[in-house]
């Protein structure tokens, strides 16, 4: 069996997937111990940035070496046959001589990045699955839970809605015995609570006040798309340390605007917290009202500490914009970092076919300098022909909508450098020989 498909995907994984992998794993490593410090931050503040943090994985890698195509390239080339994009790629060119022969060694490198992609892949796919199974266990509480009729109950819905002002229509369904509160559904989000809360008109109050603000943040959306980029990253460490992140805060912001808003006292709703905890074991796609143990004393801390500090009305809008600005930033550094001037170096096999074409041409050592004048012209006419129909063909695939290989770009670059450099030799050239004679003239 040989191992050529998997060195290939190596190498093709590296622009599409490590690297932006890389800029995102950097980016997010260095905000993260930045904003780790700050335990004054609003929890809003802190939820809408490490959400916005999490969303850009898929755009980095997805979006990201895209974006690099459409930066703005130097020009490398004069006005003859210009193609619309020329990212460059560290891949192997074809053979542009008639005995030019691969070699045949193995890149081991290559061979562990496919290797590495393989694995990657398949850990996403199981994890997929299983998050697809949690989806599941959400929609069949959603099918067992029966619709709360007793009057007080929805007098205490409609009260949360008028005052964290909920405009959706919101259903409050009882669920099995056991079940936490939780929101679901987009269209129509629903609030799930047990038959024992349902019961208990105060604590009630208190959770679906909570689950209000889930549902009027939209959380039940976004704790979907959050939980499925766990799943899809679960072989990277960052990525459900994030993710948990992402629901500690999300959580914990519920938490300090109920506590500022005085509609759940501190000391009965930490115990409400507290006494559902134990049944936060179940790990569906969906915010909640329990606690996991481990971050309850991060949630009480965060309650204690913004008590007393209401919510600015530009907090919302100033959240969603900062996430926003930390996702996008991640995608945009992602795209920079793929910019072919950027680059500074060059792949072997590139170098090697350079040496290889250089070799072809022949060195201009020991020649006159109307000797190599001559040389350089019937150099250039030659690159220039060769630069020539690698730019028609990329011009067009691209007007016919078809992707350019990424080797014909490195073909376009490789013989557009080489076109370059000769071409400075030769007007160097021919200044020279035009000095000599103006000092000719001169001296007569």
């Amino acid at each position: 069996m040989t191992l050529d498909p998997l060195e290939h995907l190596g190498r093709i994984s590296v622009g599409w997937f490590w690297g932006p992998l890389a800029v995102w794993t950097a980016g997010t490593g260095i905000a993260l111990l930045l904003l780790g410090p700050h335990r004054t931050l609003q929890p809003l503040l802190a939820y809408r940035l490490r959400q916005g943090m999490l969303l850009a994985l898929p755009l980095t890698v997805g979006l990201g070496p895209q974006l690099a195509r459409l930066m703005p390239t130097p020009q490398l080339l004069p006005t003859w046959g210009t193609p619309r994009s020329t990212p460059s790629v560290a891949l192997t060119p074809p053979a542009l001589l008639p005995d030019a022969a691969p070699p045949a060694t193995v890149d081991v490198f290559a061979l562990i990045l496919g290797a590495a992609t393989v694995w990657v892949a398949l850990l996403a796919l199981r994890a997929g699955w299983r998050f697809l199974g949690r989806l599941n266990l959400l929609r069949r509480l959603g099918r067992l839970a029966v619709p709360v009729t007793d009057p007080g109950a929805i007098a205490i819905l409609e009260w949360g809605r008028s005052e964290l002002g909920v405009e959706q229509r919101v259903d409050l369904l009882e669920g099995p015995p056991g079940t936490i509160p939780m929101t679901f559904g987009w269209r129509r989000p629903r609030i799930v609570v047990c038959a024992t809360l349902a019961q208990q008109p105060e604590r009630l109050r208190m959770a679906v006040a909570h689950e209000l603000i889930h549902v009027r943040r939209g959380d039940a959306a976004w704790a979907v798309i959050e939980g499925l980029i766990a799943s899809l990253g679960v072989a990277h460490p960052l990525v459900p340390a994030l993710a948990k992140a992402v629901d500690r805060h999300r959580e914990s912001s519920c938490d300090a605007e109920l506590v500022a808003r005085g509609i759940a006292p501190p000391g009965p709703y930490a115990r409400l917290l507290y006494e559902l905890g134990a049944g936060s074991a179940l790990p569906l796609p969906a915010p909640g009202l329990a606690a996991r143990h481990s971050n309850l004393t991060h949630r009480l801390e965060t309650m204690r500490r913004f008590a007393n500090k209401p919510e600015s009305r530009h907090l919302r809008p100033l959240s969603s914009a900062a996430g926003a600005v930390a996702c996008l930033g991640l995608v945009v550094l992602s795209a920079c970092s793929g910019i072919p001037g950027l680059r500074s170096s060059v792949s072997d096999e590139a170098r090697d076919a350079a040496e290889e074409i250089t070799s072809r041409l022949g060195p201009m050592a020991d020649e006159t300098r109307e000797a190599a004048l001559e040389r350089l012209d019937v150099q250039m006419a030659y690159l220039r022909e060769r630069v020539e129909g690698a730019a028609g063909r990329i011009d067009e695939l691209e007007r016919s909508n078809q992707r350019v290989a990424p080797h014909v770009y490195e073909e376009y670059q490789l013989l557009n450098q080489m076109y370059l450099q000769r071409l400075e030799t030769y007007e160097t050239l021919k200044m020279e020989r035009e000095t000599e004679i103006r000092l000719g003239r001169s001296s007569r």
